[in-house]
């Protein structure tokens, strides 16, 4: 069988528009517009912890035994409100001060309508990059993922924390007046800390401030379709658009992060 490379990430670059790239483990490749994509995918995979080989993956290119043991495979990723570093049971405490004890950010975006987030501060705006948001903004700054996600949780009884992503395939957008938004949930937010059991000392408020985002996108997809590789050649077809983590063809979308870890034979554009 020929070489394969191991998929790591759809890597995206500020600009007007975001530019994007395939990053693989030996080569980076560009994406072009109106290029022909093909993949051909072994069937098999490299565990991105361990670096085993495997044929299934869990959370996005994990082993079982990585996903089972790994903090960022835990719970309280996808739930930081549960996090549970303070009952000293963290899987690796040293991951968890390093990246849950750092400056947090709770924000809204627009990518398919209005959603609340969080993010570490240092990863934005790569997280609303990801997530394909049209625009977004900082509703405020506090210490830990905790906080954090304990704020987040709360808004979330009322606002979506999720992309519809049949939408994003799509291109439905949803016109928003975020400078309202942010007002509206901002004050929301401050006369409900007490009930959230947040201290006004642990958040820091944030001014409007809105960034927005350009995605090349020339068409987006006929069907709101998640597409799946299959084991061997897969001819995708002309690239119309990337956007988040979706490349964008007429019979739906490819999302990458599903693809982490992947065996790749010669990744390079229309060449297989």
């Amino acid at each position: 069988m020929a070489e394969y490379q191991v998929f790591q990430k759809l890597q995206s670059h500020l600009g007007t528009p975001i530019t994007y790239e395939l990053v693989y483990s030996d080569r980076t490749t560009p994406l072009i517009l109106g290029e022909n994509i093909n993949l051909y995918w072994t069937g098999t995979m490299t565990c991105l912890s361990c670096q085993s080989l495997i044929k299934k993956t869990f959370q996005n290119g994990y082993c079982f035994q990585c996903f089972s043991t790994k903090a960022s495979c835990d719970m309280c990723i996808l739930r930081p409100e549960r996090c549970h570093y303070h009952l000293g049971t963290c899987r690796e405490p040293n991951w968890g001060l390093a990246h849950c004890f750092t400056e947090h950010v709770v924000y809204l975006a627009n990518s398919t309508g209005l959603k609340v987030g969080i993010s570490r501060k240092s990863n934005i705006p790569q997280r609303w990059i990801d997530q394909g948001a049209k625009e977004a903004c900082v509703l405020l700054t506090c210490s830990n993922r905790l906080i954090s996600g304990q704020l987040e949780s709360f808004l979330a009884r009322t606002l979506s924390d999720k992309t519809k992503w049949q939408q994003l395939l799509q291109g439905v957008d949803s016109p928003l007046d975020m400078s309202f938004a942010h007002a509206h949930w901002q004050n929301y937010l401050k006369m409900h800390l007490q009930a959230i059991g947040v201290s006004l000392s642990d958040v820091t408020w944030v001014d409007f401030q809105l960034q927005t985002f350009k995605y090349p996108v020339d068409a987006y997809a006929l069907k709101a379709k998640s597409i799946k590789l299959a084991i061997g050649d897969n001819q995708l077809g002309q690239l119309l658009g990337v956007r988040g983590q979706y490349l964008i063809f007429q019979q739906g979308g490819l999302n990458m992060r599903n693809l982490q870890g992947y065996h790749i034979i010669n990744p390079s554009g229309s060449v297989r």
